[in-house]
């Protein structure tokens, strides 16, 4: 089983997510919230068409791909100090919380750049791959967003 879900547009990165305030406190702009329920709601339309299933995919371990689309180069041709890694913690909880799964399940995830002319916003995306990892089970507490939520043990089905 495979998921595959199209976040369009470009996504911010961790330094984005949140701000603080004069009394020092850290919380996240309703803009950056907002986008998050955009996704979430996207992801969960996007999964419903692909016959998406939670009660069986909360019982694996998970595979992630993620391949960004964005301008990765400056004018000059150096490199922009935009960290690929940087996106990922936004775009994975957004996702799986879309998907009602705990990230935790991931238990391999790959990234990629590819590159797009910057004046083509249009092609600016995330693709997000998801599929079952070596078809292993996880066996975990009733309560999956508890956080005391612990992967007791894996076996693979065979």
């Amino acid at each position: 089983m495979k998921l595959n879900i199209i976040i369009k547009g470009a996504t911010p990165g961790n330094n984005n997510l949140y701000v603080t305030s004069r009394k020092g406190f850290r919380f996240m702009p309703k803009k950056i919230k907002a986008l998050k329920e955009e996704i979430i709601e996207l992801v969960m339309e996007q999964s419903t068409k692909q016959q998406y299933v939670q009660p069986e995919w909360s019982e694996r371990l998970l595979e992630v791909h993620t391949t960004i689309h964005e301008n990765w180069y400056n004018r000059n041709g150096s490199i922009k100090k935009k960290d690929l890694v940087n996106k990922e913690k936004f775009l994975i909880d957004s996702v799986m919380s879309g998907l009602r799964l705990d990230d935790s399940q991931v238990w391999k995830h790959t990234m990629e750049k590819v590159d797009v002319d910057l004046n083509d916003k249009e092609s600016f995306r995330s693709e997000i791959t998801i599929e079952f990892y070596q078809n292993r089970l996880c066996l975990i507490s009733p309560t999956l967003f508890n956080k005391s939520t612990r992967f007791k043990k894996y076996k693979s089905l065979k």
